[in-house]
């Protein structure tokens, strides 16, 4: 069939293109002047989701479809978000070797107060070696004591042989000594004493 042959209402001319360009059942194809197919028309208004003749299941699946495409959009934008927080991240890695650099100064500080300790044992340490001299002139002051009282017994006892003697001559019997065992002063000797 050629043009000419073909009914008036198959073909379109640019006369009555501007006709029937309000009708509801034009196509883009009869536009231009090309058969239209009631195949055509139905697969044209299923894939448009504003017909009347489409369900509303189908609008809402389109919608959920939509949703879907839209959510997978703002996921890759949030990764590409995440990308640039990854590149940042060798800045955000030299950030956390400043605070480890931080942490390592306060490392530092905290071996200088532990040096300033081992100073401190070092010095008590010192302090420590002079006790014993300290307890060697407390000793001696303890031996001065003592010699002290080996000058006052030593008089003391001058003094007793004074009375030993003084009482050898009088009674012979008592001796004015300290007895080992009971420590009394003045004793019988004791026969398991001498």
């Amino acid at each position: 069939m050629s043009r000419k042959e073909r009914s008036s209402s198959e073909y379109v001319s640019s006369t009555s293109f501007n006709r029937r360009l309000g009708s509801e059942d034009m196509s883009p194809m009869s536009r231009k002047g090309y058969p239209v197919s009631e195949e055509v028309s139905s697969v044209w208004r299923k894939a448009c989701p504003d017909l009347d003749d489409v369900s509303p299941m189908s609008r809402q699946g389109f919608q959920i479809h939509t949703a879907v495409n839209d959510v997978a959009q703002s996921t890759s934008g949030l990764r590409t978000h995440v990308t640039d927080i990854v590149h940042q991240v060798p800045g955000f890695g030299r950030g956390v070797t400043d605070v480890a650099k931080g942490l390592s100064g306060f490392t530092r500080r905290v071996n200088d107060v532990a040096q300033s300790t081992s100073d401190l044992r070092r010095h008590v340490t010192d302090v420590a070696h002079q006790v014993p001299g300290f307890r060697r002139g407390a000793t001696d002051v303890a031996k001065s004591l003592f010699g002290f009282r080996r000058h006052v017994t030593d008089v003391a006892q001058s003094r007793s042989g004074l009375r030993r003697r003084h009482r050898r001559r009088s009674s012979g019997a008592w001796v004015q000594k300290r007895c080992h065992r009971c420590r009394k002063r003045p004793v019988r000797i004791h026969t398991t004493c001498q």
